[in-house]
């Protein structure tokens, strides 16, 4: 992946032409000069901690991160100019150390939040730092997930994935050996290549929809010998298997009572042994977390106990992942 320095001679044939591709003492990036831009093409792996990519190189903008720049750098944190216009594929993969890149205000191309690297309207997730961890919730408005956003995220355990998504790009989440379990929104449409390969403790995918229009069969390549796919009653495009895994269908959750005697924010619901359940309650359909039940196998009840409750209530019951 990474360019060997040019030489000498090399060089001086390269500047002939207007071409120049060097490295200033000291510094771990490699440049690449063409008229009167910029590229950044290498970052020597050994380069570690925090880096700020320059602005201006020898009088002239950087513009460009090239393809797998910083590729295996123990970096932790790189913060990126303004002036950064293009940014190349998996520039940042497999950056293990790397918990946060940092974009400026101005930039016109690019943003970020929480040290995720975004387009400039976070439309598209371009790349979550491998050494970030825990669980993430992806914000709402995001409509896709890039090629290789989220690959070799060792510590990622969860991921929330909005409505606003359509698309997981290739390689996405490949090698997130953290992951267990992922839920995919009704939204999807589009699941590409090898998308969540290789994640060894995955076995609990959740289909909140129908099968995506697009997809590749090879999107959970290589995940444990029981994973399984689960869909909601009802759905279509599945059949016994999908992408290799069995289906599972869920059994539909269905509210039986309201308590009319201890409380009239009570409610009892049929569960799944060894289960989890997530209650929700909204009073205007902008629903929230309330509470949790551990399944039975049989009938359990539910009681709201927030205090001040004036207003009428709605709920709903979700299985857990």
């Amino acid at each position: 992946m990474k360019q060997l320095h040019i030489s000498t001679f090399a060089a001086a044939v390269m500047l002939l032409f207007g071409h120049t591709e060097e490295v200033h003492a000291g510094d771990p990036l490699t440049y690449k000069v063409v008229g009167d831009t910029v590229t950044i093409k290498d970052c020597k792996e050994t380069a570690s901690g925090p880096l700020a990519i320059p602005s201006i190189y020898e009088g002239k903008p950087v513009t460009r991160i090239g393809d797998w720049a910083f590729y295996g750098t123990k970096l932790t944190r790189v913060t990126i100019p303004d002036s950064v216009t293009g940014i190349g594929y998996a520039a940042f993969s497999k950056c293990g150390s790397l918990k946060s890149i940092d974009v400026g205000e101005g930039n016109t191309e690019y943003s970020s939040e929480d040290g995720v690297l975004f387009d400039k309207n976070k439309r598209v997730l371009i790349h979550f730092p491998a050494g970030k961890g825990g669980h993430y919730t992806i914000p709402d408005g995001v409509t896709s997930i890039g090629d290789h956003a989220f690959i070799k995220c060792a510590r990622l355990t969860s991921v929330t994935i909005p409505d606003s998504v359509t698309s997981i790009g290739a390689l996405a989440f490949r090698d997130c050996f953290g992951l267990k379990s992922v839920r995919i929104p009704n939204s999807i449409t589009n699941i590409k290549m090898g998308a969540f390969s290789s994640c060894s403790n995955l076995t609990s995918i959740i289909f909140e929809g129908n099968a995506p229009f697009s997809f590749r069969v090879d999107a959970f390549s290589s995940v444990p010998e029981d994973a399984k796919i689960f869909i909601n009653p009802g759905a279509t495009g599945f059949g016994e298997k999908f992408a290799h895994l069995p289906v599972i269908i869920l059994k539909e959750l269905k509210i039986n009572t309201f308590s009319k005697i201890d409380s009239r924010f009570t409610i009892s619901f049929e569960t799944q042994s060894d289960s989890t359940y997530k209650i929700e309650a909204s009073d205007d359909l902008r629903w929230g977390e309330i509470g949790e039940v551990q399944g039975t196998g049989s009938s359990v009840e539910f009681t709201d106990r927030r205090k001040a409750i004036f207003q009428q209530q709605y709920y709903r019951v979700k299985l857990a992942e």
